[in-house]
């Protein structure tokens, strides 16, 4: 297991939280405006749609066969946020060149409208050959009847970023 997997598994992981964090299960893709390598996306995770750009997405292996990885160019991976407690880690490992956003966007179910969106992690021109493990802290108090959380990544058109692991735990 990676470094993030190992973290994340001390902190307390609980795979019926947040499901899929190694992108292991792939799924069928549904219509999409992606160009997707071999038409397979992360179970429990989604590609957003946009209006504009070019965007790329493959679920690979790593070289020596154990496990797989994410490259996502141009555009928004999402996936729901289950649950939450009030301070929580994000637990991820990457590398890749250009920009990109780590967002937490709350929506109200009953009217549809978006609700204040909370970037936890910008990305600005970084260039990373290696894989890098990261572990950010975000407060995300336990949200209210009809509210529904999804977490993005956000790779800017011309960034490509290869992503090996996200996982969430919650601290408290």
């Amino acid at each position: 297991p990676s470094p993030t997997a190992e973290a994340a598994k001390k902190a307390g992981f609980d795979g019926k939280v947040w499901t899929n964090p190694e992108f292991e299960e792939v799924k069928d893709v549904k219509k999409t405006t992606w160009k997707v390598a071999d038409g397979k996306v992360p179970a429990g995770w989604y590609l957003q749609e946009a209006k504009k750009g070019a965007k790329e997405f493959a679920v690979l292996k790593h070289p020596d066969g154990k496990g797989s990885f994410i490259r996502i160019s141009g555009g928004t991976l999402a996936k729901d946020v289950k649950k939450v407690g009030g301070k929580n880690l994000f637990h991820f490992r990457y590398r890749g060149k250009g920009s990109a956003y780590l967002y937490i966007i709350p929506y109200n179910k009953k009217t549809g409208s978006n609700l204040k969106s909370k970037l936890f992690l910008h990305l600005k021109d970084v260039d990373v050959p290696e894989w890098k493990d990261e572990v950010v802290e975000l407060d995300l108090p336990v949200h209210p009847d009809g509210e529904r959380r999804v977490f993005w990544f956000v790779a800017f058109d011309g960034s490509s970023f290869d992503v090996d692991s996200i996982y969430m735990t919650t601290k408290d």
